[in-house]
């Protein structure tokens, strides 16, 4: 596997994230997750993607995406659950996300 074909993509994928972060760490009514989605909907429907980001776009929104989407709909505490709930979840997520890939 060639990183440096996924690099640029995936580098742009992350600054939208952290860019959402910040957002919704100075607004407590906007979700991360989607103000991502919306700022990702927004750049894929106005500016054209360069062939250069193509490879790392696709391939985070087949494995950041799904576990991103899985995490957020779990919503778990962590701090009140048992060690093993805990090395169960984590088996049970990393097995789908490597079954998807």
């Amino acid at each position: 596997m060639d990183i440096k074909r996924y690099l640029p993509g995936v580098v742009t994928v992350l600054l939208i994230a952290f860019f959402s972060y910040f957002l919704s760490t100075v607004n407590a009514s906007f979700d991360s997750l989607v103000v991502s989605i919306i700022i990702g909907m927004f750049l894929g429907n106005l500016l054209a993607r360069p062939a250069v980001l193509r490879d790392g776009i696709e391939g985070s929104l087949r494995v950041f995406l799904p576990a991103g989407i899985a995490l957020y709909g779990a919503q778990l505490v962590l701090t009140r659950m048992q060690g093993s709930y805990i090395a169960m979840i984590f088996v049970s997520s990393s097995g789908s996300l490597v079954l998807r890939c």
